[in-house]
């Protein structure tokens, strides 16, 4: 797969606030994506763990390399033009109280891909590419937008975590025996919507998890 193409999936994702599930069903069906990403009718995508590997390869200081190349690009070529911005003092002092669901996401995801750093430390590298990524693109989103983008990133490390395979002594590590269990248990307790961002006690509990 041509390095390009991961790229422009990329920004489709950062662009439209996709996770990784949410990405694929569009760039197979709508024919705008496939369009921006060159894809003709029976061409084919590369799967989520192709992707999470390049993610994890370039990391976030080639992410970041990448993107002001093309913002340089856009500049020369009059399409991006520079100003200052000014933010409601109002709006900055409302998101300072960032609520309790979030944080416990937060946690939560960051205990998950500790846990899961010995059994493939490439994806884990692009998952944190992932976080750098969503953290950008709801900066200036309300809090709802914030936490839904950050509830489906998880269920996208959990997915993967489920097709992580064991190590040779996996029936004897106590690492991969609680991954093994901290994954299920996760994923039984994480809010199912943003409505549910008032309600984290469960996910307390698991947020608790010492990894």
């Amino acid at each position: 797969m041509e390095p390009v193409l991961f790229l422009k999936m990329e920004f489709l994702m950062f662009h439209d606030g996709l996770s990784d599930s949410q990405l694929f069903q569009p760039c197979e069906t709508d024919m705008a994506y496939r369009r921006f990403l060159g894809l003709g009718l029976r061409d084919t995508l590369p799967d989520g763990s192709t992707l999470r590997k390049f993610r994890g390869r370039i990391g976030a200081d080639g992410h970041r390399q990448v993107f002001h190349a093309l913002l340089e690009q856009a500049r020369g070529l009059g399409l991006v033009k520079d100003r200052l911005r000014i933010k409601d003092a109002t709006h900055v002092l409302a998101n300072i109280a960032i609520p309790a669901g979030l944080q416990l996401v937060v946690q939560a995801r960051n205990k998950l891909l500790l846990a899961a750093q010995p059994f493939d430390a490439e994806q884990v590298a692009g998952e944190r590419v992932r976080i750098e990524s969503i953290r950008t693109s709801t900066d200036d989103k309300g809090n709802e937008a914030r936490l839904v983008a950050r509830v489906e990133h998880l269920r996208d490390i959990l997915a993967w975590v489920e097709t992580l395979k064991p190590l040779p002594n996996a029936e004897t590590s106590t690492v991969w025996q609680t991954l093994r269990g901290f994954a299920p248990k996760l994923n039984s307790t994480i809010p199912k919507s943003a409505s549910e961002e008032q309600s984290p006690r469960s996910l307390t509990y698991v947020s608790g998890y010492n990894g």
